[in-house]
């Protein structure tokens, strides 16, 4: 699925799918640009629908420019909508952006992982 505010001076777009890792099949999320209150309700659809499609979800953040605290938020909320039996990966933070998840807490909610995933989704 593809999704994209048009709005403008807009910098973010969003990719979700499956891939099937060595662990299973996995959702992964792809936003690209800036995730901030502008692009919340889309980025928070995302998180939603591959939560719904697997129990395990990788946030890939190699495109991810920026991150304010709504995307922090809805990354927090999609973990707490998955239950014990959910695992969360957040993929290729930048520095500032796992300094964020440290600090808020979130680093506790979710795996944070330095390599970057390949694989096209589907």
């Amino acid at each position: 699925m593809h999704n994209g505010d048009g709005g403008i001076g807009v910098d973010f777009d969003i990719e979700i799918g499956l891939l099937d890792l060595d662990v299973g099949r996995t959702a992964v999320v792809r936003p690209r640009g800036e995730i901030d209150i502008v692009v919340h309700e889309a980025f928070t659809a995302a998180l939603t629908a591959a939560c719904a499609a697997c129990p395990r979800v990788v946030v890939d953040l190699t495109g991810a420019s920026f991150i304010d605290a709504s995307g922090l938020r809805a990354i927090a909320a999609a973990r707490r909508m998955q239950g014990p039996d959910g695992e969360m990966i957040v993929r290729s933070p930048r520095p500032l952006f796992r300094r964020l998840f440290t600090i808020t807490g979130l680093d506790r909610l979710v795996d944070l992982d330095d390599a970057p995933l390949s694989g096209e989704l589907r």
